[in-house]
């Protein structure tokens, strides 16, 4: 690799470097790996791609099976996870998983050292409406739920390394959905 090559990865952040690093692994050119607007959607669907495997990770950690994962935009959507319980059981079981699955996206960003959410919109909504329903028919409040799913997310993940969830979200970007 030129000098000025790895000069200029070092100064990118520790999202794109791994995605500059596996693009000239495939033999593109420095020049197209490092152009800043190439660069910017490459790192806008690696996040998208971690986020999405994260509801899968903690789907499948909550017996729930996710049956498609897609980060091909749809409208104002960036990516989705269609997840099925593998097992009856309670609705108060069932709502504290779903829950926890909301949060697996957002986990698995922090996990990456993304903190910007603006995207999961639509997760922490759901997740709000969840718990708010958890806490009116079972006692409790919302905050706890939200919480405890919180936590069961980040524990989930933690127990997969980054380099794992990047050559994971590099498989989802190659194929753009993936059915179970």
């Amino acid at each position: 690799m030129r000098p000025d090559t790895e000069q200029r990865l070092q100064t990118l952040d520790h999202i794109s470097q791994p995605i500059a690093l596996q693009a000239l692994e495939k033999g593109e050119s420095p020049d197209q790996v490092l152009n800043p607007h190439k660069l910017r959607g490459r790192r806008r669907l690696r996040v998208t791609s971690i986020h999405e495997l994260g509801h899968a990770i903690v789907s499948r950690a909550n017996g729930w099976i996710p049956a498609v994962i897609s980060v091909i935009r749809e409208g104002n959507t960036l990516g989705f996870v269609k997840s099925v319980p593998s097992r009856m059981g309670s609705y108060f079981n069932r709502a504290r998983e779903s829950l926890a699955i909301k949060f697996g996206g957002i986990a698995a960003e922090k996990k990456m050292g993304h903190n910007d959410h603006r995207g999961a919109g639509s997760d922490m909504g759901n997740a709000e409406n969840i718990a708010e329903n958890l806490a009116y028919n079972f006692g409790g409040s919302a905050n706890q739920y939200l919480s405890e799913a919180e936590q069961n997310a980040t524990s989930t993940l933690n127990r997969y390394g980054l380099v794992y969830l990047h050559q994971q979200a590099e498989h989802l970007e190659e194929q753009g959905q993936i059915a179970a």
